[in-house]
């Protein structure tokens, strides 16, 4: 059993600011310990459970966030850069049995969220897949079904878990906070949230081995629709060939699949964080 592990921060116990996600910021060292401990409860937990192999991407960022020495070696491999086709997604394929999604965070615009956004707070205000808002939840996930891997576990603030719930029949949650506002909320404390992670992970390979949990399946052709933050963004992204604009702000495209999907909304991200800039 080959277990892949994608890691945000924003949803990690303790992250409520900014400067807690940031590399320059204060206490970011302290939340980057939080993060790395979060994701080692869940690579222990596989590896109890039997898995032959885990696979962790660092996922927040300039991605290059998590304490390697700190983290489980044997049968354990990380990926840590900015620069990778799939990006949150980087490494996966059909030969994993089950992802699980560590300090994730709501899609922009979530009511009290803790430091909700969409793939760039900076340039994207919304993402549509076939019509309808998604988070970068739900986008990771597609991409995880269309290679057939069932994401089995989500851990973050209270607004992710319960889209996850709702999204992913018999998945396991971890609600690690509760989210007060956009920059606040009342926490698990870290060692207990990691205990809680550890319990869950194990909770959730035993369903996937039952073949309780399946993966999230998105109807393709997929129609992508990015409402940008400027209208610069927009006039740049319809120079892809392909991409069509609809309005001022907002651009389609109709890919083939949701990896075709993806990747060009990382190419918008790139243009969004340039422009923008």
């Amino acid at each position: 059993m080959k277990i892949y592990i994608s890691a945000d921060m924003e949803g990690i116990a303790g992250v409520v600011a900014k400067d807690h996600v940031s590399s320059t910021g204060r206490d970011y060292e302290k939340m980057r310990k939080y993060m790395t401990c979060e994701v080692s409860a869940a690579v222990r937990a596989a590896l109890e459970e039997e898995a032959e192999y885990v696979l962790v991407n660092d996922s927040h960022g300039s991605m290059i966030n998590l304490l390697l020495d700190e983290l489980p070696y044997e049968n354990v491999e990380i990926i840590t850069g900015g620069l990778k086709p799939l990006l949150m997604m980087e490494g996966l394929d059909s030969s994993f049995s089950a992802a699980f999604f560590i300090g994730y965070h709501a899609k922009k615009h979530t009511a009290g969220a803790v430091l909700d956004h969409t793939i760039s707070g900076r340039a994207i205000n919304y993402v549509k897949i076939n019509g309808v808002e998604v988070s970068e939840f739900y986008l990771n996930a597609a991409v995880a079904g269309h290679y057939g891997v069932p994401v089995a576990l989500v851990t973050g603030d209270d607004k992710i878990t319960s889209e996850a719930e709702k999204t992913i029949k018999n998945i396991e949650v971890v609600p690690v906070k509760y989210g007060i506002s956009r920059y606040a909320a009342r926490h698990i404390h870290p060692k207990k949230a990691q205990l809680l992670i550890a319990e869950a992970a194990k909770r959730a390979l035993s369903k996937v081995k039952r073949g309780e949990i399946e993966p999230l399946k998105v109807k393709e052709p997929v129609s992508l629709e990015v409402f940008f933050t400027d209208s610069s963004i927009a006039e740049v992204a319809s120079l892809v060939p392909g991409v069509k604009r609809v309005s001022g702000s907002v651009v389609r495209y109709e890919a083939q699949d949701v990896i075709e999907a993806y990747k060009l909304l990382f190419i918008f991200a790139l243009l969004g964080f340039a422009i923008s800039k």
